[in-house]
Parts: structure tokens; sequence; C-alpha cells
């Protein structure tokens, strides 16, 4: 099926066609031909397929540029899910580390789970604060507030939150 410049194989071919590499190349030579395409496709516009195919090439550090990347445009689009399926694919560790994972993780949680989305807000906002990003610590304690008041309960939480909100803004 070709549309534009794109041309589709049919899935069982395209199917042999998998089966065929994995039975020629290493498993390590197939995931460097996997980053190779992702880039390519990336280039392409089609950024679902680039990162499936670094995930499947377990490539975390190109699928993590590649989320943060495409973040803040996923999340203008209502794309949560998509944005999580990213960051469920990525190992735990890189959520631990890196705050605007965990930050981005409890944005596509707060729909389902504001509960959940407020505890990644508060592990994002400690992250943030180790590394001395305001942005990101303020963000995350906007999520915090947001996710206090959807839940409509426990609104004493946001005396503490009110409190902190002169030191995480620097302004104290």
């Amino acid at each position: 099926q070709g549309l534009g410049d794109e041309y589709k194989f049919h899935p069982l071919f395209h199917q042999f066609l998998l089966h065929r590499a994995s039975r020629t190349y290493s498993p390590r030579a197939l995931d460097a031909l996997r980053s190779k395409a992702a880039v390519l496709v990336d280039a392409s516009g089609q950024i679902e397929a680039a990162a499936e195919l670094w995930r499947a090439a377990s490539d975390w550090p190109s699928l993590e540029a590649h989320l943060l990347k495409h973040a803040p445009t996923l999340f203008g689009q209502a794309r949560l899910p998509t944005l999580e399926v990213w960051l469920r694919a990525l190992p735990r560790e890189a959520l631990d580390r890196n705050p605007w994972l965990r930050y981005w993780f409890a944005v596509c949680r707060t729909p389902f789970d504001p509960s959940e989305a407020r505890l990644h807000f508060e592990q994002a906002l400690r992250l943030f604060q180790a590394q001395s990003d305001r942005v990101g610590g303020l963000l995350s304690w906007a999520g915090i507030v947001d996710t206090t008041i959807h839940l409509g309960r426990d609104f004493a939480a946001l005396d503490r939150w009110i409190e902190e909100f002169p030191r995480i803004a620097g302004s104290e």
C-alpha cells in the first residue's frame, strides 16, 4: 500500500522480514539496526514508530531523549497514554534519576489516579530540588496542589505546600 512517500509491506511479509533479520543478524547487530532505523523514522516524523524501534533495541538513552523532546507536544495533544507507554518501557532507574521523566509520569497518571500522581510529583520535586531546578520544582509543586484539590479531601495538606512555596520558588 502506498501513501505518498510512505510504503507499508503486507503484515505477513513484514513479519517474515523481521523473522529473517533475527536469524541473520546477532542480537547486538539487530539492535544497532533498529536504533539506526529509529533515527530515520523519527526524522520522517513518525515519532511512535521511532519510539517502538528504540524500545525494541533497548536503546534507553535514545528513547529517553525522544520522550523528553516530545512529551510537551504529546501532553498538548492529550496523548498521555502514548507518553505513559514510552515511560513504562524505560528501566525504573531512569525515572529514579531523571526528575523530568518522573514529572511526566505523574502528569500521565493524574487523570487516572491522582493519589498515585501526587506521590510521583513529590518524588519529582525532591529530584528537582537536588538538582536546583526551580522550574521543574515549581511544576511539580503545582502538580501536588492540583492533585490534592482534584481528590477533594485532605485540604489541610495544602497548608504544608503553601508554606513550602516560597522556598521552592526561590524567594526565601
